[in-house]
């Protein structure tokens, strides 16, 4: 009871000296978990950030004035995370509107529906791909279907909303939230966590040393193999065409791998895998190499970055447009 005692006594000298000492410590993570809401939620609505103003239609794809673009043409759907709904970057300068932009030039009537989502790995994104492939009202000719192995390897995990069975892609509902991503939540949800410094410094050190990391390992490859495949198998299903974009952020340009499993093992693995796939793909590093081609100290692709892509992705769709 002494013992007990006296480890109480010390945690909560510890806890009021770092109240006195430590003026606005934090937590030094989001939740990092996303749900499929996030494309549907932003409906309507105008953000600003990062200098730049967000708009997005009835729908919730991204556009200029919020305004959903006209219905004339056959319609391009962007399916991908921040790099296709124009982190940084003003609505005519994403790729997904210079790659519409292009083939217009070309004299194809086409329209640009932009639903990437700040946030999304390849598991949200396929669920929203099978969504609005079935909304026949959206009339999609032609899909972009946009990768970044550097984030979402860990997305899926964090998702649950997949799995492996037998070697199979199975759906799990409700998901199978790994318990680490389940404790953040619940750290950065609680009042108390929130106000306790020694919580989180805890917190803070246990995220640092990668305790809340999904240790990537050959079942996570695997997942986002069937996830692609999956992927593929949709558009074929609904006899549309897909060209599916691995993009890499600015520091991976150069990079060789040196661990199994590291950033630039993913993004290899990735472009391998799809490649493999049999359809048009592209990939972001043999594109989009200068430095000014990307924000600085930051990754995503410039305006400059996003023109690049959008004229490389149009010729990948120029044989379907053409059909």
């Amino acid at each position: 009871m002494l013992g007990a005692g006296g480890v109480i006594v010390g945690l909560v000298a510890v806890e009021i000296v770092l109240r006195l000492s430590t003026a606005a410590l934090d937590f030094h993570f989001p939740t990092m978990r996303f749900t499929d809401d996030r494309f549907s939620e932003r409906a309507g609505k105008v953000i600003e950030g990062n200098g730049v103003r967000y708009a997005f239609d009835s729908v919730g794809f991204r556009t200029a004035d919020g305004v959903p673009p006209a219905a004339d043409g056959q319609a391009v759907l962007f399916i991908g995370d921040s790099f296709t709904e124009g982190f940084g970057v003003n609505a005519n300068e994403t790729f997904p509107a210079r790659t519409c932009d292009e083939l217009r030039r070309r004299g194809f009537s086409v329209r640009c529906l932009n639903a990437g989502v700040t946030g999304f790995g390849t598991a949200h994104e396929a669920r929203l791909l099978r969504t609005l492939l079935d909304r026949a009202e959206l009339h999609v000719a032609a899909v972009v279907f946009q990768v970044l192995p550097n984030n979402d390897l860990r997305d899926n995990w964090e998702d649950g909303g997949f799995g492996i069975e037998d070697g199979k892609l199975v759906t799990w509902d409700p998901p199978h939230i790994p318990l680490p991503v389940r404790l953040r939540v619940a750290l950065l949800e609680n009042s108390f966590a929130h106000g306790s410094p020694v919580v989180k410094l805890v917190a803070n050190a246990w995220v640092g040393s990668e305790g809340s990391d999904p240790h990537c390992d050959d079942a996570a490859f695997q997942l986002e193999d069937l996830l692609l495949k999956e992927v593929v198998a949709m558009t074929q299903g609904h006899r549309i065409p897909v060209v599916i974009a691995v993009c890499a952020t600015s520091r991976e340009l150069n990079g060789t791998s040196s661990r199994p499993y590291d950033e630039r093992a993913r993004l290899d693995f990735v472009a391998a895998t799809v490649e493999k796939l049999h359809v048009p793909w592209l990939d972001s590093r043999n594109v989009v190499r200068a430095p000014e081609d990307y924000i600085p100290n930051d990754g995503h692709f410039s305006a400059s970055g996003n023109a690049l892509m959008g004229r490389a992705l149009a010729e990948k769709l120029l044989p379907p447009a053409s059909e």
